[in-house]
C-alpha cells in the first residue's frame, strides 16, 4: 500500500491533524474552488487520498437491500409510476453540492435502512409528508465478482451497527503491522471518516471532493470499467447506526434493481426514530412496470404462522410439537390455535402500528407484509409430561393482507 508522505518522509498523526485542520478551514468559496483547484490545495501536502476498500461478496450482497426515498410533493401527475424517477438524477447545473456530490454531478445515494432514507430528506422529514421509499437490490445474475467499496469506518460508530464489523477487522490489520506508513494511512483513514459524521453542511465541498475522488475520477466512466463503485459511510440522521451509500449512477442503472416502493406518510416524528403509516406498496415486475396495492391491516384476514415457543430453559417446541403438549391458560387448557389468537389480541396494537415494519421485510409482497414477532408471553405455562414450563417467549410470523389498487390516481 502506497503510504501518506509529506516532503517525502511519513508524517506523523499530529501532522495529519494539522493538515485536517487547515484543510477544513480553507475558505472554499471565496473565491469559489472548482475541483481542480480542490484537488491542488489536497494534494499539496499529501501525495495520496486513500480509504479502506471491502469486497461485498454475493452472500452479503443477497442479504442486503439499499433504500432510497422521495417526498412524494416531487412528484408530478403519474410520476410515481415511471421507475427512472426513483433512481438517481441526471447530472445538472441545478444539483447544488451534497455530502457525496460535487455539484452538478448526480450521484446514486441510499442507504441501507428504510427508515434513515426518510430521515436524509432532512427539511421534508417532518409530521405529515409523505414519501415514496424504493428497494433496490442488486443484479446478482450480471454481477461475477464481488463489488469493491470504498467505505469509512468512523471510530464513532456504535457496536449495534452491523458494518462495525469491518472496523474491528482493519483495525486487526493494522494493529498486525508494523509499517509506518500503514499505521499513518490508519490514522488518515480515521480523521477523513469523521468528516463524513459531523452535521456540519459547511464541509460538504470538502466531503464532495473526497467522494467524487473515489466514485469518480477513480474509475472509467463506463460501468463494465468502473473498478470502486461505491462509497459506505455512516448515516448521521440514524445517529450512525446505520450506514449510507454513495454509488456511481452508471452502475446503479447498469447492475441494480428497483423491487417494491412504499408510500409512505410520517405520523409523528421522533429523536430517533418514526411512527409511520404504509398507504401504498408498489411491485415493479421484470419489464419495470410498477403496480400499487392498499394495504388492509384487517385482523380477521391476517395469516399467522407460529415458528415456535421458547423456555429460559432452553427447551424449544415446534408448532408441530406443541399438538402433543398441553398448553395452559390461567388454568385451563388451550388449543394452539387459542393459543395464536390470545398472541395477536395481546399485540393487536402492534400489528396496526406500521412503525413495525421499519426497517421493512426483505419478503414476498404479493402476499402481504410480513411482520415477525419473538416476544416474552405471561400467563402461559406448558406441560410436558411431568415438567412444566413457564418463564416462555414466543416467535411469530404476521402477514398483513394487500389489495390491488389498478388506478392509484383515483386514491391517492
Amino acid at each position: 500500500m502506497e503510504g501518506i508522505y509529506m516532503n517525502e518522509k511519513p508524517v506523523s498523526n499530529s501532522e495529519v491533524d494539522q493538515f485536517i485542520k487547515e484543510f477544513l478551514n480553507s475558505d472554499f468559496n471565496n473565491p469559489p474552488l472548482n475541483y481542480s483547484e480542490m484537488k491542488n490545495l489536497y494534494f499539496e501536502k499529501f501525495r495520496i487520498l486513500t480509504t479502506p476498500t471491502i469486497f461485498l461478496e454475493k452472500e452479503i450482497r443477497q442479504s442486503l437491500s439499499i433504500f432510497r426515498a422521495r417526498p412524494a410533493s416531487k412528484f408530478e401527475n403519474r410520476d410515481h409510476f415511471d421507475y427512472t424517477k426513483f433512481g438517481a438524477p441526471k447530472n445538472s447545473i441545478e444539483l447544488g453540492f451534497g455530502r457525496c456530490n460535487w455539484k452538478g454531478q448526480a450521484v446514486f445515494y441510499g442507504s441501507d435502512n428504510a427508515l434513515s432514507s426518510i430521515q436524509e430528506a432532512k427539511e421534508e422529514y417532518k409530521d405529515g409528508n409523505e414519501f415514496y421509499v424504493g428497494e433496490w437490490e442488486f443484479l446478482e445474475h450480471e454481477l461475477n465478482n464481488p463489488i469493491a467499496s470504498s467505505i469509512l469506518l468512523s471510530e464513532k460508530i456504535p457496536n449495534g451497527n452491523p458494518w462495525k464489523v469491518f472496523s474491528k477487522k482493519l483495525d486487526e490489520f493494522y494493529e498486525n503491522s508494523k509499517i509506518q506508513e500503514l499505521q499513518t494511512n490508519k490514522y488518515l483513514n480515521k480523521r477523513l471518516a469523521d468528516m463524513f459524521v459531523e452535521a456540519n453542511e459547511k464541509q460538504y465541498k470538502a466531503t464532495a471532493f473526497i467522494a467524487d475522488y473515489f466514485l469518480f475520477q477513480m474509475n472509467v466512466q463506463r460501468p463494465k470499467e468502473i473498478i470502486c463503485p461505491l462509497l459506505i459511510y455512516p448515516g448521521i440522521k440514524s445517529k450512525l447506526f446505520s450506514m449510507n451509500f454513495a454509488i456511481h449512477p452508471d452502475f446503479a442503472r447498469e447492475y441494480m434493481n428497483l423491487t417494491r416502493i412504499y408510500k409512505i406518510r410520517i405520523t409523528e416524528k421522533k429523536s430517533e426514530s418514526a411512527r409511520i403509516e404504509l398507504l401504498m406498496l408498489g411491485i415493479v415486475d421484470n419489464d419495470k412496470k410498477i403496480d400499487y396495492y392498499e394495504v388492509q391491516p384487517n385482523l380477521d384476514n391476517l395469516l399467522q404462522r407460529l415458528e415456535y415457543v421458547k423456555c429460559e430453559c432452553g427447551k424449544k417446541y415446534s408448532f408441530v410439537e406443541l399438538s402433543n403438549i398441553e398448553i395452559i391458560k390461567q388454568g385451563t387448557v388451550i388449543t394452539r390455535a387459542a393459543l395464536i389468537h390470545w398472541f395477536i389480541d395481546q399485540n393487536e396494537n402492534e400489528l396496526t402500528d406500521f412503525e413495525n415494519y421499519i426497517p421493512f421485510p426483505k419478503t414476498e409482497m404479493r402476499v402481504g407484509l410480513e411482520l415477525s414477532f419473538n416476544k416474552t408471553i405471561e400467563g402461559i405455562t406448558i406441560r410436558d409430561g411431568e415438567t412444566e414450563h413457564s418463564n416462555l417467549s414466543m416467535k411469530m410470523k404476521v402477514v398483513v393482507p394487500i389489495k390491488y389498487v389498478p388506478n392509484l390516481q383515483t386514491v391517492y
